[in-house]
């Protein structure tokens, strides 16, 4: 059973918007190597500042009692991926666990600084003229080596030599971002270019052969790494490595005579333990833990072969598996409704010492808190929690079967204040509604605040019509959404819970894509709101100079090639050719690098006279991250939403429909944004 500390109630009836966008997360949990400690990071919007704070804690579990956690150190800038994701800092314990090292940003310089266990010192380690990429610290804690790339001074110059000779269009140029410091690495503007087959980005130099430094941590002497140095850094790196372009995990257990492979393709996850050395015996997950749900990680328990497998159901919630691969043994530990490994990246899980384990839980109804799992008894406590002052949210499991027969999941959040006699308006969000519910997928879509303002929202999780292979469809997965929100909209009306005349969608990345084929595919919907870029003939033609990679993409997942060979499939997928089909209000609020694959939707809604209306958000990337940004997104969503479902299924003439429309776009200015309006 899931016990956790009740938080106390909150003077009004739940997060306002600045709350949400400033809930605190926690990641990067670490355990000393004596078992003694827990340091982790937490992670801490602003919206005055329009920063994201990182601080570093530790817990201290000595002699059976467990104390507040104290602060140890600051964590330095926020470092985003090229996705707009927060980049998960694994800090590492010296041998004798005096010291906790880490990679921080500041000033435009990433280096290696290290804080003592009671909090005394804090100090810098590394001095490079490079970003340091990943270290290792070795010989018992004497030498730290250090990986990175070119030095900053270089790779300025190319950014400077690229601005000045102009710029050669080629498959690494990305119509959609600037050509000079159109993105950020490691925190600092810099000019990012494409490699792979999809969207990602690295900087001028980062394909350069990758360089070692080591330290010696007692007279801080440094020198270029031995080959041995190299060799035994890079063999460290093996016990854990994630390949994010196979979706796959390989860990190696403490013993280092096991390796576990956790793959991840689609909908589908399974898990091999193989001897590293030796008779080379292999073992395949069971039935008993994979047949249950999709694997989402995998950990070694600390000094045992026993590996702890996390398994996500349907409906998002996290079950804990023991699997004792040589003796054939799985264990079932501890079932919760929400997730144990918070808003980490793929690949992290939670670390444990004896017979505990610390990971970061939340649920769609709780933020993001510091729990221990008792690994003997399945039992999880909460021991701290950085949103103790935030109340819980109000919302409901839901679970039905479409026409089809598809089985769905979703969080509802009911719409409070009186109800109007044909029933609340409703907003509704597609793709994933894992974890502590701010927003949706992207973070864009205040669930909880719509609610309180009479709107009902409704947050429903993919489900899949297509196998991974080369069957795959995105359009069947569109349309499986359809008539799965289909299928829940009239069961609410019947319930007389919402005016199914009165529905509002939207959604970031896949949640877009599937507001928009809603929007063009069936009269659903009353407003709605796209976050991202869409499947466009535009969009192809951005990308084309790139590969045949990605050419091969296009046809792969939605099976279309140049719109002059395969025309009528863009016809069917395309809702800039589908606009005949849109005739609802449709807000953009779209990322700078995204905004230009919706231009050609965004003028033919114009020149049909629909209420199109468009903001672009400077310096984000897919997801956006400023906290600032984030909450004008809300608000504006916000007053979208509560101004078009109130008129939704009346028929008006053409000059209200315009009047309609300036009023709605006038919400909207920043002058009139409660949160924004005097910053």
């Amino acid at each position: 059973m899931l016990t956790l500390i009740a938080m106390p109630i909150s003077a009004h009836a739940g997060p306002t918007l600045r709350e949400l966008v400033e809930i605190a997360d926690l990641d990067s949990l670490s355990i000393s190597p004596d078992g003694k400690s827990v340091v982790f990071r937490i992670v801490r919007p602003s919206v005055d500042r329009n920063i994201v704070a990182l601080d570093w804690f530790i817990l201290h579990l000595e002699g059976g009692r467990m104390h507040a956690p104290d602060p140890l150190s600051g964590g330095g800038d926020a470092v985003f991926n090229d996705v707009g994701v927060l980049t998960t800092e694994h800090p590492v314990w010296s041998p004798d666990s005096r010291w906790i090292y880490f990679r921080k940003a500041r000033d435009g310089a990433v280096q290696v600084w290290r804080a003592s266990r009671d909090g005394r010192t804090q100090e810098q380690v590394t001095n490079l003229a490079a970003d340091v990429d990943r270290f290792r610290i070795l010989n018992n804690g004497a030498m730290l080596i250090a990986e990175h790339g070119p030095d900053r001074s270089a790779t300025n110059r190319a950014e400077r030599d690229a601005y000045l000779s102009g710029v050669l269009f080629d498959g690494s140029i990305d119509p959609g971002q600037a050509l000079f410091l159109g993105g950020s690495i490691n925190g600092r503007p810099a000019t990012q270019r494409l490699h792979g087959d999809w969207f990602d980005r690295w900087g001028l130099l980062d394909g350069e052969a990758r360089q070692f430094t080591s330290i010696n941590l007692v007279t801080h002497a440094s020198a270029a790494a031995t080959g041995d140095e190299i060799d035994a850094f890079q063999a460290g790196l093996e016990a854990t490595k994630f390949e994010e372009l196979t979706s796959t995990l390989a860990t190696k257990s403490t013993d280092g005579k096991w390796i576990a492979t956790l793959s991840q393709s689609g909908a589908a996850s399974s898990i091999r333990v193989a001897e590293e050395h030796g008779h080379r015996q292999s073992f395949s997950c069971p039935p008993a833990i994979c047949g249950t749900g999709y694997v989402s990680a995998i950990s070694w328990r600390r000094d045992t072969t026993s590996l702890i497998v996390f398994v996500s159901d349907k409906s998002k919630g996290t079950t804990l598996f023991l699997w004792r691969p040589q003796a054939r043994r799985v264990k079932r530990l501890v079932a919760t409704e929400g997730r144990l490994f918070g808003d980490l990246q793929a690949g992290s899980s939670c670390p444990s010492a004896g017979e505990r384990m610390y990971c970061v839980f939340s649920d769609f109804r709780s933020p993001p808190s510091l729990v221990e799992v008792d690994l003997r008894r399945g039992a999880i406590r909460e021991i701290f929690s950085p949103n103790s002052a935030v109340q819980a949210l109000q919302a409901t499991r839901l679970s039905w079967r479409d026409a089809d027969g598809h089985d769905f999941s979703g969080i509802y959040f009911p719409a409070s204040g009186s109800k109007p006699a044909n029933g609340y308006p409703i907003f509704i969000n597609y793709y994933n509604c894992a974890g502590y519910l701010k927003g949706g997928v992207g973070n864009e879509y205040p669930f909880s605040v719509l609610a309180e303002r009479g709107v009902a929202a409704l947050c429903i999780n993919k489900v899949s019509a297509s196998t991974t292979g080369q069957d795959y469809d995105a359009t069947s997965d569109y349309q499986v959404g359809l008539t799965g929100i289909s299928a829940i909209v009239e069961q609410l009306f019947r319930q007389g819970k919402i005016d199914k005349r009165k529905v509002g969608m939207g959604g970031l990345s896949f949640g877009a894509e599937v507001t928009a084929w809603v929007a063009m595919k069936s009269r659903l919907l009353g407003a709605a709101s796209i976050s991202s870029g869409l499947i466009e003939p535009e969009y192809f033609w951005l990308n084309m100079a790139r590969n045949n990679a990605m050419r091969a993409n296009f046809t792969k997942w939605w099976r279309l090639d140049a719109p002059d060979v395969t025309p009528g499939r863009w016809k069917e997928v395309s809702p800039a050719l589908n606009t005949e089909s849109i005739s609802i209000p449709v807000l953009f609020q779209l990322s700078e690098q995204e905004y230009r694959y919706n231009l050609e939707l965004f003028g033919r809604l114009v020149l049909r006279d629909r209420c199109a209306t468009m903001y672009i958000y400077p310096d984000e990337a897919h997801i956006k991250a400023q906290p600032r940004h984030k909450l004008a997104v809300y608000e504006r969503n916000l007053a979208w939403f509560e101004y078009w479902l109130r008129f939704g299924g009346e028929e008006v003439d053409p000059s209200v429909q315009h009047e309609r429309c300036d009023a709605a776009r006038g919400l909207l200015r920043a002058d009139r944004l409660p949160g924004l309006a005097h910053n």
